[in-house]
C-alpha cells in the first residue's frame, strides 16, 4: 500500500522537499506511518510523491501528510528531461522525453511520469532507472492508461 500525492513549490527557487505522513482508516483512525519520500521540485512546479506504507492496508481511506523540509537547492539540476512529446495510442497516452546528464561523470537517474485523468486525478506513476554517460542524453518513453489526459515527466533521485 502506498499514497501518491502532489506537492507544489510556490517559491521562486528550486527546493528539496521531504514529505511523510500517516495512513488513515475509517473515521480518521491512524493505521500507521508512511515512509518519507524526497524530491527536487523546480520553482513554481509540482511533483508527485510516492509514500509507502509498511504492509497492505485494505481498510485505508486517506492519509495525513506532512512536509518535513524545503531547503533551497544551491545548484542546477544535474539530470533533466527535455523535449517532451505526447501521442495518443490505442493502449493509452504515451510521453517521450530526452533525459540529459549535464555533468562530466556517469549518472544513474530515476525518471518518473505522473499521468492524470480529465479531472486532474493521478491515474498512474510509473518510473524507471536509467544509466547515463557523462554529458549525454537518451530518449525514454512512458505509456499511461487509456483514461490519461495529461502527463508530467521528471527526474527523481540521481546517483553519481
Amino acid at each position: 500500500t502506498y499514497v501518491l500525492a502532489d506537492v507544489e513549490n510556490r517559491s521562486a527557487s528550486d527546493r528539496r522537499v521531504a514529505v511523510d505522513g500517516v495512513l488513515l482508516g475509517a473515521g480518521g483512525r491512524e493505521l500507521g506511518p508512511l515512509t518519507v519520500d524526497e524530491l527536487r521540485i523546480p520553482a513554481r512546479a509540482r511533483r508527485t510523491f510516492a509514500l509507502p506504507f509498511g504492509g497492505v492496508a485494505e481498510g485505508a481511506v486517506g492519509a495525513r501528510l506532512r512536509v518535513r523540509g524545503t531547503p533551497a537547492e544551491e545548484h542546477p539540476a544535474p539530470v533533466v528531461t527535455i523535449d517532451p512529446t505526447l501521442e495518443r495510442e490505442d493502449n493509452g497516452l504515451a510521453a517521450t522525453t530526452r533525459v540529459t546528464n549535464t555533468l562530466d561523470r556517469d549518472a544513474v537517474a530515476t525518471v518518473i511520469a505522473t499521468f492524470y485523468d480529465a479531472q486532474g486525478k493521478i491515474v498512474a506513476r510509473p518510473f524507471t532507472i536509467l544509466g547515463l554517460d557523462p554529458n549525454s542524453n537518451r530518449p525514454f518513453r512512458f505509456t499511461g492508461p487509456r483514461n490519461a489526459e495529461r502527463v508530467v515527466v521528471f527526474v527523481g533521485d540521481v546517483i553519481f
